[in-house]
């Protein structure tokens, strides 16, 4: 190993304890706040129990300030059991006012001790118990969480120094990598997924609710915080979905053959499966590549942006096997792609993706294996059946497009709502902009000749965009001698295209972009039609998948006498015996 490598993995690992120290002292708060919150309940709870109530009236707001905020808490006087005037301020503040000078408001008071008052709500009560349960699991489970996280890639660095100081490669080092059998997912993440959502909830649902109150309250930019609430509710959904996959299906492995996928050559292998085999049930493997850059924030945080550079999707060979179902698969892999990597900043990552759809819960498991650039490049020793290496144009889902067949011409229809996902998180985005800004500008008028003007209009923009992508459709009509293309959106026409076949040089399938994220990340196509003046003509968009795209695209040129390009020019992958 090299003086680099080994300067790299002691730098790791004197990151690690210093990331230990920081984080223990998350724990520690954590743990005090679990600590005094039953602490604090008991002594709310023996107040309210040898309390008396009264009313008092709010004379004052007691203003906090910070950088970012202000908090305004009540004062209140009342008479004490002497006839005395008694006044106190309450232990909560709120982003605005909660009431008005001169209102009369509960109180409950300690009869021994009246400068012991509180307002007499549940939430002025109760809540900072609820904060400190809250912080207390936020800091707990986070704090903890990542320290095992830390753990974990301490001592994977531990062991990569050790296999590279005994002459491993850098990809033969990877404790992970060090058999060719793969494991997808182990209980230990699905833990560390059920710590993060925890977390999260612990603190979102009570911003959530302090967001309505200020919300309902006047303060318009409060419904920002509703977002917190509803993060929530989604990781608690992942981490349910984690777990009944775990449940179902246990611990999978992937058996590469070759082992390490080989550029130039072949990436495949089996997967055994704990599922009763029926032939009905259809596995769909993408094998993706992505480069993954760590950056830094001007803040100083840190964030990874995965960039999804190939991707190729098959469905899989399936047959009995003493498990249950063995789905084995074989890809061709182009020789001029990068290699896999594990050195930050910048890195490359392969992942296989199997995926199905079965009774109860839907398969959807994720390998990041190795693939190497090797001389000779490796080829499969395993069978696959040609035939169900690639998706036929008769079995593109109907979801993307419905084809009709005639004598002499084919009519390709892309309905409307098969952008439905996509469409419906534009527009929430794009919504929730928009809206933010309006309110933005209605606390402050001056803020509609700034930029926040600016961000009115994207977030519309993407509001619109949002609802096309949801209500557009596409239909297309191809024969040898002319191609009719309409655009629709919610079934009235927009755009109409008539052109003889003769006057089309190619039809290209072109990258549009990407949907989805990590390693379920699909990459999407349009199909244009190039004309020999130069114009160009949309014939199918919102593709999911290279061949996908290709097969339409070889179809429609079939049909019209028509050449085809491949997309982005590149070629089929072949599965072969």
């Amino acid at each position: 190993m090299d003086d680099s490598g080994k300067s790299k993995i002691r730098k790791q690992l004197r990151g690690s304890r210093y990331a230990y120290a920081m984080l223990s002292i998350f724990v520690i708060i954590g743990v005090g706040s679990l600590i005094y919150a039953p602490i604090k309940f008991v002594k709310t709870f023996q107040f309210i129990r040898n309390s008396v109530e009264t009313t008092g009236t709010v004379v004052h707001f007691h203003e906090s300030r910070d950088s970012k905020s202000t908090t305004y808490a009540p004062e209140v006087t009342f008479t004490g059991p002497d006839g005395t005037w008694v006044r106190f301020r309450s232990q909560i503040g709120r982003g605005s006012p909660a009431y008005t000078i001169g209102e009369l408001v509960p109180v409950r008071y300690n009869p021994q001790d009246p400068s012991q008052a509180e307002i007499n709500e549940g939430q002025t009560l109760w809540m900072p118990i609820i904060i400190l349960f809250s912080l207390g699991i936020a800091f707990t489970a986070l704090g903890g969480g990542f320290m095992a996280v830390i753990y974990c890639g301490a001592r994977n660095a531990q062991q990569k120094g050790s296999a590279l100081e005994q002459g491993f490669s850098e990809w033969q080092a990877e404790p992970s990598w060090q058999t060719g059998t793969i494991e997808s997912v182990s209980r230990r993440e699905i833990w560390l997924f059920w710590v993060f959502a925890i977390a999260w909830n612990a603190v979102g649902q009570p911003s959530g609710y302090f967001a309505l109150n200020s919300f309902f309250g006047g303060n318009r930019l409060a419904a920002i915080g509703v977002l917190f609430p509803v993060g929530g509710f989604w990781l608690l959904w992942m981490a349910i979905r984690l777990t009944l996959q775990m449940r179902n299906f246990g611990k999978i492995f992937l058996k590469m053959d070759p082992f390490p996928g080989s550029l130039g050559g072949d990436v495949g292998g089996g997967i055994d499966l704990p599922i009763p085999f029926k032939p009905e049930n259809q596995f769909k493997v993408s094998l993706n590549c992505t480069h993954q850059t760590r950056h830094i924030c001007s803040d100083g945080s840190s964030g990874t942006r995965s960039d999804l550079i190939w991707q190729e999707t098959a469905y899989a060979f399936a047959n009995p096997a003493e498990r249950g179902t063995r789905v084995r698969f074989r890809f061709a892999v182009p020789a001029d792609l990068p290699e896999s990597s594990t050195e930050y900043p910048s890195y490359h990552q392969w992942t296989v993706n199997l995926s199905a759809e079965l009774p109860g819960i839907d398969l959807d498991r994720n390998f990041t294996i190795p693939v190497i650039r090797t001389t000779p490049p490796l080829t499969s020793s395993m069978p696959v059946e040609p035939s169900l290496a690639l998706q036929t144009p008769d079995s593109i889902a109907s979801g993307i497009v419905r084809i009709e067949k005639h004598p002499g011409r084919i009519i390709l229809f892309y309905p409307p709502f098969r952008n439905l996902k996509d469409g419906i998180v534009v527009s929430m985005i794009g919504g929730g902009v928009f809206v933010f800004s309006i309110m933005l500008i209605l606390e402050n008028v001056w803020l509609a000749l700034s930029i926040m003007t600016i961000f009115g209009l994207l977030g519309l923009t993407g509001l619109l965009f949002g609802i096309w992508l949801i209500g557009n459709s596409l239909r297309v009509e191809v024969g040898i001698s002319d191609l009719k293309v309409v655009r629709r959106f919610m079934g009235i026409p927009v755009k109409k295209s008539h052109i003889a076949t003769s006057a089309i040089r190619q039809i290209e399938a072109r990258r549009y972009g990407a949907r989805g994220g990590g390693a379920g990340t699909k990459i999407v196509f349009t199909l244009r039609a190039h004309l020999i003046d130069g114009g160009k003509v949309i014939v199918g968009d919102g593709i999911d998948g290279r061949q996908n795209a290709e097969a339409l695209a070889r179809m429609i040129g079939e049909a019209g006498g028509i050449s085809m390009s491949g997309a982005e020019g590149s070629s089929l992958p072949e599965m072969s015996n």
